[in-house]
């Protein structure tokens, strides 16, 4: 998706400007006034002109920042409340020219979304020595084929009641170690607790496979500990 935002052009050396530089000397937030300006003006489209007291209560500027830039020269005071960017339709686009490039950025896409679905002829309606081609010149026998060869959209399926592992399935689960049985009623009882829906439940199953893990083995069984009364038995038995 294109972006819809504004946006307005920065010369890279703007700080470097000697204007603006004599301005950011003296009061950084002027230079701040001066950008929210522009930036403003290229939002609403307004040429330049921008209301003073709303720019300046976005940056937190004073009057004395708004008089630094008339001093200055970067803004123009128009004494009806509005100030006005100096020479902005020389380095931004005109409200015209805004407009106009979002009529076309419009029209195109009605166009691409107006497009006709590229379909096979009527051959009722046209001549019977053209009947065999399409809009687009391809044979109709070579079109016919290739949709017929063209792959189609399977629809997403709960897992069939008579599914059950194949051949490929058992191999798969003895080279990893794994009951394929057991692994089979897990995934059907989790399928059924979570209803999932996959297009090929065999293909799922391998995948299924591939993550099981083999039953860990059983700790081997250790001797009881022997409390002190059992030692002191078997001594007195031995001395015995």
């Amino acid at each position: 998706m294109s972006d819809k935002r504004a946006f307005f052009k920065l010369d890279v050396g703007y700080l470097m400007n000697p204007k603006v530089s004599a301005v950011l000397a003296e009061s950084p937030l002027a230079v701040l006034l001066h950008i929210e300006a522009i930036a403003y003006s290229a939002q609403h489209l307004t040429d330049g002109v921008a209301p003073l007291a709303l720019v300046q209560r976005i940056v937190g500027a004073t009057q004395d920042d708004a008089e630094l830039l008339f001093k200055r020269g970067l803004l123009i005071d128009r004494h009806d409340g509005d100030i006005e960017v100096r020479d902005y339709l020389e380095h931004q686009r005109s409200a015209a020219e805004a407009k106009d490039a979002e009529a076309k950025a419009k029209k195109a896409a009605r166009a691409r979304w107006s497009a006709p679905v590229d379909a096979p002829s009527d051959a009722s309606s046209i001549p019977s020595s053209s009947a065999s081609s399409s809009a687009s010149g391809m044979p109709r026998e070579k079109r016919e084929r290739e949709i017929d060869s063209a792959p189609r959209r399977r629809s997403k399926r709960l897992l069939p009641s008579d599914w059950a592992p194949n051949d490929k399935h058992r191999d798969m689960a003895t080279s990893k170690g794994v009951d394929v049985t057991v692994e089979a009623a897990r995934l059907r009882n989790w399928a059924e607790a979570n209803d999932a829906r996959y297009v090929d439940w065999d293909a799922m199953f391998r995948n299924w496979l591939d993550k099981a893990r083999p039953a860990a083995a059983p700790a081997p069984s250790r001797a009881p500990l022997k409390t002190a009364a059992d030692l002191r038995r078997e001594r007195e038995a031995g001395e015995a």
